[in-house]
């Protein structure tokens, strides 16, 4: 929706997305991984992405396990 704003064109919304990012359990402590996570927290860049047409930043730098993805 947003390049299609950008250029002038119609949108038509087919499907909703939802982007995951995994990474092994074990590595969830890694210092690059948690400063990743924090950025994802940060309200600032939330509130730019949620500026973008089309784009919600609802759940980001929520961790979820697994099972809640793949019951």
């Amino acid at each position: 929706r947003a390049a299609a704003e950008r250029f002038g064109l119609n949108f038509a919304l087919a499907a909703e997305e939802y982007y995951l990012w995994a990474y092994p359990l074990q590595a969830e402590q890694d210092p690059d991984i948690q400063a990743f996570i924090a950025m994802l927290r940060d309200p600032k860049l939330q509130a730019q992405i949620n500026r973008l047409p089309g784009y919600r930043c609802e759940h980001c730098g929520v961790t979820v396990s697994p099972e809640w993805l793949f019951p």
